[in-house]
This record gives structure tokens, C-alpha cells and sequence, in this order.
């Protein structure tokens, strides 16, 4: 597996095997570059007219400072010109494709997707986005190309922001798959998350989906949710939104949903089960919800200001006061980030979670 560089000072005449011979376009990496290997894009901007065809079974695109690896400040790739995606995919079978430490932006009047899944059927494969930040498309992630349904077999997304966009964050279809979300950002966008197939497995941890345009800020088609310490802000309508009849829980702890004149939680046939704990409610046109164990009603916007994206609890009484350390397991804060009264530690912490339990332990 090799390693291709890509700099803003290279030449698409170097050979790009090491950092002085880089390239200047990501898209000539994108041709000398094999299955399994790395492209490592240094800082700075790269403008994008075409979209850039992934072509190889696996791939991974880093973004870095000085060196790779470094998790410096991430390259900029970006488009102003109409209907142009940044990157497209058309593989089958068991493909990897990993975007880390990236900012992706579209400025286009008529923007194009983010990522693309143009044809084929990736069923057992998975898609990465890591530390990345997605803005002004048309949907950052996309597996619906024209109305006509591809593929992704997985998605895993952590520390990442889907913003600004006039579609959806994140377009997912496939049955019986799973989408796994960890410390993301879903802000501004008309639909934040829009699962189109059944039985898919959503597993949502510390994320936060606020100022949804559209009928509802996270839509799952029929299938399993998992959420935790997640936050539903100021959307345009309703929360979190399952087909009636059809979508069963299996979880939802330590959750506020808060400022949706819609309904919080729309849709579920079945009753909370005792994996669902400890959820806040307040300011929703109707919370949608029979209620479970330790939930706490709102009665003051609990953020230190939500609408300038600081999603700290405040200490107003009723609001965020009523949210410290009223979580499980015990002193966990119910909301996606933890005080230093809930998570301990001093200031706002980040709780350590594991997977498939509420809450989490303290750092």
C-alpha cells in the first residue's frame, strides 16, 4: 500500500510518491493511486470543476498540516460550478472508502453532492468520514443518484459537521445495513438524516441534529435506533421521525429534544422499552412520547446558545440545571456535552460511551 502527496506548491509532473514530489491535484493522485493506498493532502485549497471518480475497491483520502498524520489544519476542497460533486463512486462488492480530517464545501447556486454513489450495488461495503466538516451541497452524502437508489453497505461517520446543505447531510439506502454516528453535527439542512430502506440499523452517540428546514430532522424508513446523549434543536417541524407502524426502538437515553414545534418523536409503535431512560422534553408542539424512567420536562431552553452552535448546558433552572447529572449511568449529563458537574474533569468534557449502552462512563 502507497502512499500519493498532494500540495498546493506540487506539480502534476512530479512523480507524488513523497512529500517534495508531490502533486497539485488531487484527481492526478486519484490515477496513479492503487487499491488499498493512501492519498495525503497537505492544507490549503483545492478547487474542483469535475467530479473525481474513485475507481479502486478501497482508498483513503487524509487531509494534514506538516505531515501526514499530523491532523493539522484540514485542506479545503471546494466548487462553485453548478451541479458538480466532488467525489463519485461506482464499485461493487466489498469496497472501503475513507475521508479524514477533509473540509468539503460547495458555493455552486445549483450545487452538486458531496459524495456520490453513481451506479452498482456496494452491499457489503463501508464509507468513512472522519473529522471531517460537509457544507453547502446538495446532500454531503448520497447514495440516491437521480431518484434511482445505489447502494452503501455501511456508514460510519465520527467528529464530523453536515451543514448548509439544500437536500439532506446524508442520504442512506439499504436494507438491513447500519449507520453509526459519533460526535457529529447535523446543522441547517432540510432533512439532517434520510434512510430511505428498511431494517436499517441507526446507532446515533452524542450528535446533535438542530435547525432542520424540512418536515423532520432525522427520518428512519422501518428499522432499530440506538440513541444516546443525542440533542434535537430548533428544527423546522418534528425530531426524530420512524415509519407508523412499522419502526420499533431499541433505545433512546439521555436525549433533549427541544424547540421543535412539530413532534418530538413521531411515529413508533411500540412503547419505550427499559432501554429508554432518562430524555428530556420541553417547547415541542407535542412530545409524541409515553414517557420512561427518569425523563425531565423542560421548562427554559437548556443551551448556553443554540443558536450560535454552543450546545453547553446553562445553569437556568428548569433548563439546562435540570439536565446536569440527571442522566445514566449517575452523574452523566443528559445532552451531548457533558459539564464539568456531570462528566467531571473540569469544563465541558467528552463522555466516554460505549457502544450499545446508555450514556457512558466518566472520562
Amino acid at each position: 500500500m502507497a502512499m500519493w502527496y498532494v500540495s498546493n506548491s506540487g506539480s502534476d509532473s512530479n512523480t507524488g510518491n513523497s512529500q517534495a514530489q508531490a502533486y497539485a491535484t488531487i484527481a492526478k493522485a486519484l490515477t496513479s493511486a492503487a487499491s488499498g493506498d493512501t492519498i495525503a493532502i497537505q492544507t490549503g485549497t483545492y478547487t474542483i470543476t469535475t467530479a473525481m471518480a474513485i475507481t479502486q475497491t478501497s482508498i483513503e483520502f487524509q487531509g494534514y498540516g506538516t505531515t501526514p498524520g499530523d491532523y493539522g489544519t484540514p485542506p479545503l476542497i471546494t466548487t462553485s460550478t453548478n451541479n458538480v460533486t466532488l467525489f463519485t463512486t461506482s464499485g461493487t462488492g466489498q469496497n472501503t472508502y475513507i475521508w479524514d480530517n477533509l473540509h468539503m464545501t460547495s458555493t455552486a447556486g445549483t450545487p452538486g453532492n458531496g459524495i456520490l454513489q453513481l451506479s452498482n450495488h456496494d452491499n457489503a461495503g463501508l464509507w468513512i468520514v472522519n473529522n471531517c466538516l460537509m457544507s453547502g451541497f446538495f446532500e454531503a452524502v448520497n447514495s440516491d443518484d437521480g431518484g434511482v437508489d445505489y447502494t452503501i453497505g455501511n456508514f460510519s461517520a465520527t467528529n464530523s459537521t453536515f451543514q448548509n446543505c439544500t437536500g439532506s447531510g446524508l442520504d442512506f439506502y439499504q436494507s438491513g445495513a447500519t449507520v453509526f454516528l459519533y460526535a457529529c453535527t447535523f446543522y441547517n439542512n432540510p432533512i439532517h438524516v434520510y434512510i430511505q430502506s428498511s431494517n436499517v440499523n441507526l446507532t446515533a452517540i452524542r450528535c446533535t441534529f438542530a435547525y432542520a428546514t424540512g418536515t423532520y430532522a432525522v427520518y428512519n424508513s422501518s428499522g432499530t435506533a440506538t440513541l444516546t446523549n443525542c440533542v434535537f434543536y430548533n428544527n423546522h417541524s418534528d425530531g426524530y421521525t420512524g415509519q407508523l407502524g412499522s419502526f420499533a426502538l431499541s433505545g433512546m437515553q439521555n436525549c433533549v429534544f427541544y424547540g421543535n414545534p412539530g413532534t418530538a418523536v413521531v411515529g413508533f409503535s411500540l412503547s419505550p422499552t427499559n432501554a429508554s431512560r432518562c430524555n428530556a422534553f420541553g417547547n415541542n408542539g407535542s412530545n409524541g412520547w409515553a414517557g420512561s424512567q427518569g425523563d425531565v420536562t423542560l421548562t427554559a431552553d437548556p443551551f448556553v446558545s443554540g443558536s450560535t452552535g454552543n450546545f453547553a448546558l446553562n445553569a437556568t433552572s428548569g433548563g439546562g440545571a435540570a439536565l446536569k447529572a440527571a442522566g445514566l449511568p449517575a452523574n452523566i449529563d443528559i445532552g451531548a456535552t457533558q459539564s464539568s458537574t456531570g462528566g467531571g474533569g473540569g469544563g465541558n468534557v467528552v463522555p466516554v460511551v460505549n457502544v450499545g449502552m446508555c450514556g457512558g462512563m466518566r472520562g
